[in-house]
């Protein structure tokens, strides 16, 4: 808004009452501009993160000087320019870090290491990670035999929908062939949390945050024992 264009100064050539279209056109140009480092840190430093579970820089929204310094960041700078020279493929960074050593190394805890860095932040091992409620769908799917892997077409909803003067999202009861897709290919409702991974930390669509929520609470055992989605996966 104009708000925001006051606050970045001469930095995109344009005045606070520029029409809409104007100044969305002048951000964009502004953040891919060969000249802005921050772009292509901001995005190999979010890859790192999808990987090892936190960047190398921990604040993935803020890599100003208000946010923490990165851990590496002669790496950091090295990936962003590696992104830079592929011609900005995000492919050949994931390519990078999946066959590094960093991300191959055994995760097994050293006593000496962990009283130095337990959090692992140095990358003397492989951090930990617990799976997220895409993956633990996945692998119930997978585990029963029932995956449909197909890649690319519409999505499903885990929800039945009440159609009166307004919209009512219900979880579904049964689940047919056509739900046993990657979690991935879900439809997401605003306002609803999916009924039965919901409660593995999936992202709240109604906030804009740049981490996902690690919890453990009894409910998420209990919905493993009793919903209706998992149920059905284990009789078939």
């Amino acid at each position: 808004g104009p708000d925001g264009i006051k606050a970045l100064g001469g930095v995109l050539g344009i005045v606070a009452s520029a029409p809409e279209q104007q100044r969305r056109l002048k951000l964009a140009q502004w953040i891919t501009t060969p000249g802005n480092p921050l772009t292509s840190r901001v995005i190999v430093n979010r890859l790192w993160k999808h990987h090892f579970g936190n960047g190398l820089a921990a604040t993935p929204n803020d890599l100003g000087v208000n946010g923490v310094r990165p851990t590496h960041p002669e790496l950091l700078d090295w990936l962003a320019a590696e992104l830079v020279s592929s011609d900005w493929s995000l492919k050949q960074i994931h390519r990078l870090i999946l066959t590094s050593s960093a991300w191959q190394q055994s995760s097994q805890p050293r006593k000496e290491a962990l009283d130095v860095d337990s959090g692992s932040r140095l990358l003397w091992r492989f951090p930990p990670r617990r799976l997220e409620a895409e993956a633990i769908r996945d692998n119930i799917l997978l585990a029963a035999g029932t995956l449909d892997s197909r890649m690319e077409g519409p999505g499903f909803s885990g929800f039945k929908v009440e159609a009166e003067n307004v919209r009512h999202y219900h979880p579904k009861e049964a689940y047919g062939t056509t739900d046993w897709r990657r979690m991935l290919y879900m439809i997401k409702v605003r306002q609803e949390r999916e009924p039965t991974f919901g409660v593995f930390d999936c992202p709240d669509f109604n906030q804009t945050v740049p981490n996902r929520s690690r919890s453990t609470t009894p409910l998420q055992a209990l919905s493993l024992l009793n919903s209706p989605f998992v149920l059905q996966q284990a009789g078939l």
